[in-house]
């Protein structure tokens, strides 16, 4: 009889045993709807003449995906052939099973896209060896256990909650089923879904055969592509032992540059200066000033020796328009040190003339000192004499067109899995930049345009190279003791997303943008988080103790939230909504047992940091009323939180971060409260991007 999609649908089968033994254990019972398994039962033992029943099975539609029309159900015995019958023949039964109603519409919007993945050192979405601890294609064979392993990832903006469905079939029969609660949006599940029970489920014959994975078989899970759920491989069966795993490859230990062993004399540019060169009308000036005619000239120059070793005796020649001028002497630059030459005259300019000019030093023209670069003497300034000089205006402020042309389509790009740079890139490099500018105005007021800060994207290789150029100078001032503990910071650098430096009188902030858009915009976030400190207390970024680090990456990691709550805000737009799932609230648990259980580290410090100076911190008390109160901190409130800690005196800050340590567990549970009470069940398809998950609920 017609069944309605309405539900529900109850299925009964029978099967007996008309042979002359008893049938024994274990074996399963399989259910097909159109070829696809939706339910697997184990089988019992079955006297001959008896048979074995099940009644009322209500659970058809929430196993496969059903639509009007005639479909096959398919009842199979003994799909594996675990039990050795006289006749192998008669396992199966069908009926046509029509089905009336209408289907449900199709849901539009943002959805989940579970699709097999590879893991980094994977040779496929699914391994089939003989090794129990490889995750690459081995030999097989029938005498010796087969692995299986498979993975899987949500590609989609939004989570797949309340059960996902997997099967593995060798050879179109059903061998491993598994079921996972949820999947979060941007996660993967791989090396732990590992079973050797494929020989032991059934008789394997030598030769040839395929193996499939197929991700939601019964396409109960709504996603935005329902064409890449599955991925199979042909495998090859031999018989008897295999050969000896093989040793992974050791990969060639890291090398930095050689050892530097002679001085290198180089322009000396420090943060919040002109140096190494400027030019002045009045004594006393840490940049070059506005010049008008008749103003006297002075001018400053300073040399670096980027190098362990010291430097001897040598000159510096000043050129005005290329012009020799002066020539400055100097008895030796010791190693990381500095000899300037502060307020001095020109021998043979004493004052400024209208025009355009050059001035420029060569540090050491005569080769006095040998030196490891000869090519980084020179150094040229160009400035102009005119009446009535001014300094450069600043921008205005974006026009609120300007900003809503920066921000359109975020969420789009936002959802958008392919890496910004890099192969399959999306090459939304300009967008980005343009959503960063945007998010930092309506954060801070203030215009990057105006701050001396420089946002660089790469891909990854260019992000390993910038790396290492920028590591050139740590290894020329490291000693032969230090130099191994410079290779191994280097390294660790070229893993992380991004990081920000001072390159002379800039904060550079470089990015691998080798991830995707949402991904590369919070790494842009967190170090413009570090830049603006840099910017703004220049002191606190000097001393390089654990304290200090732990006080940096809680400002930047406030900053985050700050960012995200000042472009959500102006967007109108719920950009941080995630679900109330077990799933997010495992991965709660997860990222703070990760902070408790390392707090040597500086991230998980700066975490802990965060909350406690909210909680405990009696200059800024009104922010832990609000936090308890509000169970999160708003948008003025999270910029004062990233304020104070930026403000903190560079004296203080060892103290600060030492006074707080008596508190950090009763600051993980409340984060862990909090985080938990922020989950949404209304959250559906506004759930936020995966890669914002932190700023939006273990911040304060």
């Amino acid at each position: 009889m017609p069944v309605d999609l309405s539900g529900p649908i109850y299925i009964s089968w029978a099967y007996g045993n008309d042979g002359t033994e008893a049938v024994i254990g274990p074996y399963v019972i399989d259910l097909y709807l159109d070829g696809v398994l939706a339910k697997r039962w184990s089988g019992g033992s079955v006297s001959p003449g008896f048979f074995i029943d099940s009644t009322d099975w209500p659970d058809l539609l929430d196993r496969v995906s059903l639509s009007p029309g005639t479909h096959e159900l398919k009842l199979v015995i003994d799909p594996l052939g675990q039990v050795a019958e006289t006749d192998e023949t008669d396992n199966t039964y069908s009926i046509a099973l029509v089905v009336t109603g209408e289907s449900a519409p199709a849901p539009a919007g943002r959805l989940p896209d579970l699709r097999p993945a590879v893991p980094d050192g994977w040779s496929s979405a699914l391994v089939a060896t003989s090794y129990a601890t490889a995750v690459t294609n081995g030999p097989l064979s029938i005498d010796v256990p087969t692995y299986i392993l498979y993975a899987f990832e949500n590609a989609g903006p939004v989570s797949a909650l309340g059960g996902v469905p997997v099967q593995i079939s060798l050879d179109g029969v059903v061998v491993i089923e598994d079921v996972w609660l949820s999947l979060r949006s941007g996660s993967q599940v791989d090396e732990e879904s590992r079973s050797d029970e494929l020989l032991g489920l059934l008789d394997i014959d030598p030769g040839t055969h395929t193996l499939e994975l197929t991700i939601d078989p019964g396409n109960t899970i709504a996603e935005s592509d329902e064409t890449n759920n599955s991925y199979s491989a042909v495998f090859v069966w031999e018989t008897g032992p295999v050969a000896l795993e093989r040793p992974p490859a050791l990969l060639p230990a890291p090398a930095g540059p050689p050892h530097v062993t002679l001085p290198n004399l180089t322009p000396d540019l420090q943060f919040g200066t002109d140096r190494p060169l400027l030019v002045a009308g009045q004594t006393g000036s840490e940049r070059s000033t506005p010049l008008s005619p008749g103003d006297d000239l002075f001018f400053s120059a300073y040399v670096f020796n980027e190098s362990w070793v010291d430097a001897d005796a040598y000159e510096v020649a000043l050129y005005y328009d290329d012009v020799l001028v002066s020539t400055l002497s100097s008895s030796g630059t010791r190693a990381g040190f500095i000899s300037f030459w502060a307020d001095r005259r020109m021998d043979t300019v004493p004052t400024a003339t209208v025009g355009t000019h050059t001035l420029r030093f060569v540090i050491d023209p005569a080769d006095q000192v040998a030196e490891y670069d000869e090519s980084d003497n020179t150094f040229e300034i160009t400035f102009e004499v005119s009446l009535g000089a001014t300094g450069s205006p600043s921008s205005g402020p974006p026009t609120p067109a300007e900003l809503s042309a920066s921000l359109d389509g975020l969420r789009d790009r936002l959802d958008d899995p392919r890496p910004v740079l890099g192969e399959g890139a999306s090459g939304a490099s300009s967008s980005l930049l343009d959503a960063a500018e945007a998010g930092y105005f309506l954060a801070t007021g203030r215009l990057l345009a105006d701050d001396p800060i420089d946002i660089v994207l790469a891909d990854a290789q260019g992000f390993r190279a910038a790396v290492d150029a920028g590591y050139l100078g740590r290894f020329a001032r490291a000693t032969p003791d230090e130099y191994d503990s410079v290779l191994q910071a280097r390294e660790a650098l070229r893993s992380v997303p991004g990081f920000q430096s001072v390159v002379g009188d800039r904060v550079v902030v470089l990015v691998d943008a080798s991830r995707p858009f949402a991904d590369a915009l919070n790494t842009v976030a967190h170090e413009l988080g570090h830049a603006l400190q840099a910017v703004v207390n220049h002191d606190q970024s000097r001393p390089s103790s654990l304290a200090f680090k732990a006080v940096h990456e809680a400002q930047a990691q406030v900053f985050e939230r700050v960012f995200w709550l000042a472009i959500q805000d102006y967007l109108g737009v719920d950009l941080m909504a995630y679900p109330l799932d077990e799933a997010f609230s495992d991965r709660i648990d997860f990222v703070v047992d990760g902070w408790e259980a390392d707090l040597a580290e500086e991230h998980n410090l700066g975490h802990l940091l965060a909350w406690t100076a909210v909680l405990v911190d009696t200059s800024i008390s009104h922010l832990g009323d609000a936090l308890q109160s509000n169970r999160r901190l708003d948008l003025a409130q999270t910029k004062e939180l990233y304020d104070h800690l930026v403000g903190l005196d560079e004296s203080i800050v060892i103290d600060y971060v030492d006074a707080r340590r008596e508190f950090f567990d009763g600051a993980a549970d409340w984060a862990r409260l909090i985080a938990k009470e922020r989950l949404d069940p209304d959250a559906g398809q506004n759930e936020g991007s995966s890669h914002t998950l932190t700023p939006a609920l273990l911040m304060p």
